[in-house]
């Protein structure tokens, strides 16, 4: 994955993702920078990526916290840039190394309002489940549901999708925050969160 090391008001780097119309956040990002050492956001839509830093003439550095104003256009609460055009940049950690960011999108087809549950094992948390340990992601497991027109989509321990329109008031307990879901890789995108053991990230119909 990426650690942030560095921000700039230039074009800091070699290759920029195409507009596709669609949102922007981290994951997206990543996942075009892959196999390259350096990654980039601005202005909450762009993403750049490449192998060449420093840039010469050397770009300008800034505090991080100047460049954390901009939210990422497909996830609110994650910062994809400074004002003024400032680059959030990140680098690829060491091969093994257990440095990630972490983000959560917020909205995935006509899936959004995302929250966390706590869910009691051995229950159910919707009425109907899948579990894929090499293929799930929080895309296809809101096209299930979608299929189904069903009012909830959830994603738990990086594998398993729930989908219905009835959360059990018996296994579910909605947390506080997000972040008390923690990070598990989904099986079919590693830069993609689909909850942890006991947790689900929850979706609900637009």
């Amino acid at each position: 994955m990426y650690t942030n090391i560095a921000q700039s008001p230039n074009s800091i780097l070699e290759h920029r993702l195409a507009d596709d119309g669609g949102l922007m956040w981290l994951g997206k990002c990543f996942a075009a920078a892959k196999g390259y050492a350096f990654a980039a956001l601005r202005n909450g839509t762009e993403c750049w990526y490449g192998n060449n830093w420093p840039p010469t003439p050397m770009a300008d550095i800034y505090n991080v916290d100047s460049c954390l104003d901009v939210p990422c256009t497909g996830d609110l609460l994650i910062s994809c840039g400074g004002s003024g055009g400032k680059f959030l940049l990140y680098q690829r950690a060491p091969a093994g190394s257990a440095t990630f960011v972490t983000t959560t999108q917020t909205a995935f087809g006509t899936y959004g309002n995302s929250a966390c549950y706590f869910h009691i094992q051995g229950t159910p948390a919707l009425e109907h489940m899948v579990e894929s340990t090499t293929s799930m992601t929080v895309e296809q497991c809101a096209g299930l549901a979608a299929a189904q027109n069903a009012t909830f989509a959830g994603v738990e321990d990086g594998r398993q999708c729930w989908y219905g329109d009835l959360p059990s008031e018996n296994s579910l307990t909605r947390e506080p925050t997000l972040n008390n879901c923690g990070w598990t890789e989904c099986a079919g995108n590693p830069l993609q969160n689909c909850g942890s053991v006991s947790r689900i990230l929850m979706y609900e119909l637009l």
